[in-house]
């Protein structure tokens, strides 16, 4: 039974990502430089024989999700599970206004955020990896190379929920291996790989935040991301 190969892609620049605007759930999209950030990554990730994709329902995501497979003969899985984090009253105001102390109470606490990423993982890739019939399913070494196969899966999702599943989620409480793997920024359009275990019950962090497809500047700071998990959830609890 192989294994899963979990691809987790930020979406693309939008001018809010420039003006360090608080986007949260906002349905913001994509500048003409993020569209030119999809299809480069479009074309990095063009040889990977990807089973399923799903990504969040913001168009930000969506439309980098629809450019990387414009290169793969699947269909888009939109789920809101995999929504940026949300921000409540913060949303649309400069970071520059967030006290990142003393959050509005309406904003979506680490814990539930952290159990939101979790939610998805195991109702949607965990159940993958138990599969025991793969013969239909296209397998390849995808990015990850030498002569192991795996089923690879795409998910399009944005900055703060990938930091979240990587730190909180997998490593810290699902001690996923490759922690020394997991702790790179999360720009936009970044890879970042997880490969799940046969059985489902462990995994590795093999890649995170990589740009190695990308040849312009990138915005080097995602203010959606909130560092101070145990502060924030004793401030909100």
């Amino acid at each position: 039974m192989p294994k899963v190969a979990v691809y987790l892609v930020r979406h693309g620049e939008t001018n809010e990502n420039v003006q360090s605007i608080i986007q949260g759930q906002l349905d913001t999209e994509l500048n003409l430089r993020g569209r030119e950030q999809s299809r480069v990554v479009a074309d990095r990730l063009k040889s990977v024989p990807f089973y399923q994709a799903f990504s969040s329902d913001l168009r930000r995501a969506t439309d980098t999700g629809a450019s990387i497979l414009e290169h793969h003969s699947i269909p888009l899985i939109l789920n809101p599970l995999l929504r940026e984090r949300y921000m409540g009253s913060l949303e649309g105001k400069h970071v520059s206004k967030m006290n990142r102390r003393l959050l509005p109470p309406e904003v979506e606490r680490g814990r539930d955020f952290c159990d939101r990423c979790l939610q998805f993982w195991d109702s949607v890739i965990i159940p993958l990896a138990k599969i025991q019939d793969t013969s239909s399913i296209p397998l390849g070494s995808g990015e990850i190379g030498g002569a192991t196969e795996y089923i690879n899966i795409l998910v399009v999702t944005h900055g703060a929920w990938i930091s979240s599943i990587l730190h909180s989620g997998l490593v810290a409480e699902r001690n996923y291996r490759g922690r020394e793997n997991a702790g790179n920024p999360v720009y936009n359009t970044s890879v970042s790989i997880v490969v799940v275990d046969e059985d489902g019950l462990g995994g590795e962090v093999r890649m995170s935040g990589n740009i190695r497809h990308l040849l312009k500047p990138v915005v080097k700071r995602n203010v959606d991301v909130v560092d101070d998990q145990e502060t924030l959830d004793q401030q909100s609890s």
